[in-house]
């Protein structure tokens, strides 16, 4: 690998995209096509981490998962990025995006437990603070 590091991408640290900076709007387009197809890649993975879909939905992800892996090996994935005057392989960033993903849905599942403890919490407090007082019966 050549170039910026990978998760230069990710963090969309490398290109400044600000319109009013006079950057090439050519080189804007090719940013938001290739953030825009690394967001939806990392969404589609972490859909099919999370599971839970019924056929025709994980073979819908399944099918947008490959037509974007199918993009990112593409030439015109190499057009873009020579506008943005980078040189990160599709694997690399395949690779960098599955981490993402995964990375994304472990922490979103820790914050759904941590939500569903407070609940909990909440609904002992509650309980125990004469919410369900016996002695008003």
């Amino acid at each position: 690998m050549q170039g910026k590091p990978p998760g230069h991408i990710l963090a969309r640290q490398p290109w400044n995209t600000g319109t009013s900076s006079g950057s090439d709007p050519y080189t804007e387009l090719a940013v938001a096509v290739v953030l825009q197809a690394v967001e939806d890649y990392i969404k589609v993975l972490k859909k099919l981490l999370k599971g839970n879909l019924c056929a025709d939905e994980e073979t819908d992800c399944e099918i947008k998962k490959q037509q974007i892996e199918r993009f990112f090996r593409s030439p015109d994935y190499e057009f873009y990025i020579a506008f943005m005057n980078t040189e990160i392989e599709p694997e690399t960033l395949i690779y960098h995006c599955c981490l993402r993903a995964k990375e994304q849905f472990k922490e979103e599942r820790k914050n759904e437990k941590e939500k569903i403890c407070k609940q909990a919490e909440k609904s002992r407090e509650y309980h125990n603070e004469g919410g369900d007082n016996d002695e008003l019966r």
